[in-house]
C-alpha cells in the first residue's frame, strides 16, 4: 500500500532517535525488550513528529506475532437506520444498492456486518460502541428520511464513513448519491425526442426539503427545452391538489419519484381525461414502463471505495472537505407500454 506523502514513518523516526528500526517498533509497542527510558524517548518523539500508526498493518503483525493470521476478510459495518428490519426483501432500490456494497466489499478485501438502528434499542451512542467494540473501522450509512434522531450522539469520530444522498445534513461525510442534474435532463430530453411538449415533474414535500437540487435540476432542463414545454413543478402529497394541478397544466408527460405511484398515477390520469407518459425518476429492474434508473449498486459501490480508501490512508472521523461521489443516471426503455 502507498504510504501518504508526508506521514512519518518508524525508519524516520530511528533516524532522528539514532536507533534501529526495530528498537522503535518495540518501544512503541511497550515491549520489555526495550528500557522504560528509551520508550519514553521514542514515544515522545514519535508524538512531536505526528507519528500515526496504520491499523491495518498494525492488526495484521499482532496476528503474526500471535500466530493466528487468517485470511477472512475485515468488517464493515452497514447501518440501516428507519429502515424496517424486512427492508432488503421489500425495497428494491435498497437491495440493489447493498449488493453493490457487497460485490464491492468483497472485491477490496471486507465483507458486510448489518446493523438496524432503532429508537428502542440501537441508536447513536450505544450503535457507535457497539460497532467499535467489534473492531469496525468503517461504516457505511443508509439514513431513510425522517429517522435523524436514530443518530443522534453517534461517535462519528471513530470511524471511516460514507453515507447515502443529503438525509444527514449534519456532520458533512464522504456521501455517493445520484447525479440529479443528469437525472432530470436525460429524462426530460428523451421525452422531448418522443414527441413529448408538455413535461410536468411532481414529487412530495418531504422530498423536496431533502433535495432542492431537484427543483434546481428541473430548472436547468427547462432552460434546455423550448419554451412552454417544461411545467410548473407540482409539490404536494395531496390528491386533490394533483387532480387539480393535472386539471390546469393539461401534461403529456409526468416525471415523477415515488416509487409506488404508478398505478395511481395512471388512474388518476385517465380519470382526468389525460393520456399521460410517466417517467419514474428512481426506476427499479421489476418495474414497467419508461424511467431512469439510479444504478444503485454503482452508488453502493462508491460508497464502499470511500470508505475503503479512508481505512487505508488512516483517516477517521469527520472531514474538514466532504467528497460527494455522483454516479450518472441511465434510461430504462419500456417494452411495450407507454
Amino acid at each position: 500500500m502507498a504510504r501518504k506523502q508526508g506521514q512519518v514513518t518508524q525508519a524516520q523516526i530511528a533516524e532522528k532517535a539514532g536507533v534501529s528500526r526495530i528498537t522503535v517498533s518495540y518501544a512503541l509497542r511497550g515491549s520489555d525488550m526495550v528500557s522504560k527510558e528509551t520508550q519514553k524517548r521514542i514515544q515522545d518523539l514519535a508524538e512531536a513528529m505526528g507519528y500515526r500508526p496504520n491499523p491495518m498493518v498494525s492488526s495484521l503483525m499482532q496476528q503474526v506475532r500471535e500466530g493466528r493470521v487468517r485470511e477472512e476478510s475485515m468488517p464493515l459495518a452497514l447501518i440501516l437506520a428507519g429502515y424496517p428490519d424486512r427492508a432488503e426483501e421489500e425495497v428494491e432500490s435498497l437491495r440493489e444498492q447493498v449488493q453493490g456494497m457487497e460485490e464491492q466489499a468483497e472485491r477490496s478485501g471486507f465483507h458486510l456486518e448489518r446493523f438496524v438502528a432503532s429508537a428502542e434499542d440501537l441508536y447513536g451512542e450505544r450503535l457507535s460502541e457497539v460497532i467499535w467494540s467489534r473492531g469496525i473501522q468503517g461504516v457505511l450509512l443508509m439514513l431513510r428520511a425522517g429517522a435523524l434522531e436514530l443518530m443522534e450522539g453517534f461517535a462519528y469520530e471513530h470511524f471511516a464513513m460514507a453515507s447515502f444522498g443529503y438525509s444527514l445534513p449534519q456532520p458533512s461525510l464522504h456521501r455517493a448519491t445520484v447525479l440529479h442534474y443528469d437525472l432530470l435532463h436525460a429524462a426530460g430530453m428523451k421525452l422531448l425526442e418522443k414527441g413529448a411538449r408538455r413535461i410536468g415533474f411532481w414529487m412530495y414535500p418531504n422530498l423536496n426539503e431533502r433535495l432542492h437540487i431537484f427543483q434546481g435540476a428541473y430548472h436547468a432542463l427547462s432552460c434546455s427545452l423550448p419554451e412552454g414545454v417544461a411545467l410548473p413543478v407540482l409539490v404536494s402529497d395531496q390528491e386533490e391538489e394533483l387532480r387539480s394541478w393535472l386539471r390546469a397544466q393539461r401534461p403529456d408527460a409526468m416525471l415523477y419519484c415515488a416509487v409506488d405511484e404508478r398505478e395511481r398515477l395512471q388512474q388518476i390520469c385517465a380519470e382526468e381525461g389525460l393520456t399521460v407518459w410517466l417517467v419514474n425518476l428512481d426506476q427499479q429492474p421489476s418495474f414497467h414502463g419508461w424511467g431512469m434508473s439510479q444504478n444503485r449498486r454503482a452508488i453502493g459501490a462508491a460508497m464502499v471505495d470511500l470508505v475503503v480508501g479512508q481505512i487505508h490512508r488512516n483517516e477517521r472521523g469527520i472531514p474538514e472537505i466532504a467528497k460527494t461521489v455522483l454516479i450518472p443516471a441511465s434510461w430504462v426503455e419500456a417494452s411495450s407500454e407507454t
